[in-house]
């Protein structure tokens, strides 16, 4: 496995984008990206592909079917887009920054922007979605999270959800940006909200 993974680095299509903890002195957890994300879809759709000539599959009606294929292929669709601005932006930006997943025992940000020089960071919650609904954001309220993040990575000046929808503000001081447009603007990156 250690060959295949070092095989696929030297091409070019993983790289280590390691998920953080929230205790300072833990060791990052190992997290490849696919720097070819339509591999994972086309994984995906092999999979559903097999999973159709299963007989168990094949006795649950057209629709149940229909709604278990959608789920798998829209929950890989949410992953691809997390690790293509995971890496976008991990590429994108200078030494200044770390980029990261930020885990928690119970659940992760799923980009965290840490800016070494002004110890301060951002948060990101990556939604595969045109719509907006409050379970997109539920990390970025969580107060005890908050703290934790502030604890090690300095000041939280800026909660974010990139999505496929119009970016816009909320009341709660979350802001929803639109993943398209916060991609085309990288570089240049402002985490604090203005």
């Amino acid at each position: 496995m250690a060959e295949i993974k070092e095989y696929l680095a030297a091409l070019d299509l993983i790289i280590d984008c390691p998920i953080e903890t929230i205790a300072p002195d833990s060791e990052p957890v190992e997290h490849v990206l696919f720097t070819q994300p339509g591999m994972r879809y086309c994984q995906a759709q092999a999979l559903v592909h097999a999973l159709m000539k299963d007989e168990l599959f094949a006795s649950l009606s057209e629709k149940e079917r229909e709604n278990i294929t959608s789920r798998i292929l829209e929950e890989v669709r949410g992953r691809m887009l997390e690790d293509i601005i995971l890496l976008e932006t991990s590429k994108a930006l200078s030494s200044r920054y770390k980029v990261c997943k930020l885990q928690f025992a119970s659940g992760e940000f799923d980009m965290l922007v840490y800016d070494r020089e002004e110890n301060c960071c951002a948060a990101y919650e990556i939604k595969h979605s045109r719509q907006i609904t409050p379970e997109q954001a539920r990390h970025l309220r969580d107060a005890e999270k908050c703290v934790l993040t502030e604890q090690r990575f300095g000041k939280l000046v800026g909660k974010y959800v990139l999505y496929l929808g119009d970016s816009r503000g909320s009341a709660d001081g979350i802001l929803y940006r639109n993943a398209e447009e916060f991609l085309r603007g990288l570089p240049s990156i402002q985490l604090r909200m203005a």
